[in-house]
């Protein structure tokens, strides 16, 4: 079984324009970025607001008063382990996230990982349990890849003859099988997925990677997150 893990792979990086009088203060890409985008909308490069002439009040001021949609100019990208089928389909449905997924007929049956909601993580019986489903079913799907490939025994073209059976197998992968995948959004779309997926009434495991997911992206650009319940706002000077 592998454990859930959640990387940041890919984010905003932000050059300066030539020509501007303009330098944004040390933060991360991302938050360069909004802010650059906001104060061009507001025209607010040469005369800032004393309040808000920091980035950090600046982005603050922005979340205080709901500009949210400023932030689909920032992107980050995500590589996660140890997620399951499931999981990822229900993550699919969130059309604000470009998911890749691994090719499940590119993975070995014989050495296939599982990944737990933490209901049946912490319960020994019923891991023993899954553990033995899991052996039963791989079991299954070796002698059914015999079988199909006795039936198969004519057919000349070998990649059509192993995508056939790779097809017919593919209905008895299990939905906890682990599914890598690399996930891409805007800041503003990781946002609405995190605030629809980290709540109590939404599935344990989608709760899970959520929280994960939003521990590393408020980590790499903590001011776009400030607003959120477990946000926190970095020292001033940071």
């Amino acid at each position: 079984m592998r454990e859930l893990e959640v990387q940041l792979i890919a984010s905003t990086q932000f050059h300066i324009p030539e020509g501007l009088n303009w330098v944004p203060d040390q933060c991360s890409g991302a938050e360069a970025l909004t802010e650059f985008a906001s104060r061009l909308h507001d025209n607010s490069f040469e005369s800032p607001q004393p309040r808000t002439r920091t980035n950090r009040a600046y982005l603050l001021k922005l979340l205080a008063v709901g500009r949210e949609k400023i932030l689909e100019h920032a992107s980050a990208t995500l590589y996660i382990r140890g997620i399951s089928r499931d999981c990822v389909h229900q993550m699919l449905s969130f059309r604000r996230l470009m998911i890749t997924e691994m090719n499940p007929d590119r993975v070995d049956r014989e050495q296939r990982s599982i990944a737990l909601a933490k209901t049946l993580r912490n319960n020994r019986d019923a891991r023993r349990m899954v553990d033995n489903a899991v052996d039963d079913l791989t079991f299954l799907s070796r002698e059914l890849a015999e079988v199909l490939a006795e039936q198969f025994h004519e057919e000349n073209n070998a990649v059509l003859k192993a995508k056939e059976i790779s097809a017919a197998l593919r209905g008895l992968e299990p939905g906890l099988s682990e599914s890598p995948v690399v996930v891409s959004s805007s800041i503003a779309g990781w946002r609405d997925f995190l605030k629809q997926s980290g709540g109590e009434n939404a599935e344990q495991e989608i709760q899970e990677v959520a929280k994960a997911s939003f521990a590393v992206l408020s980590a790499a650009s903590p001011l776009l997150w400030a607003d959120f319940p477990c946000g926190s706002v970095p020292p001033e000077g940071n």
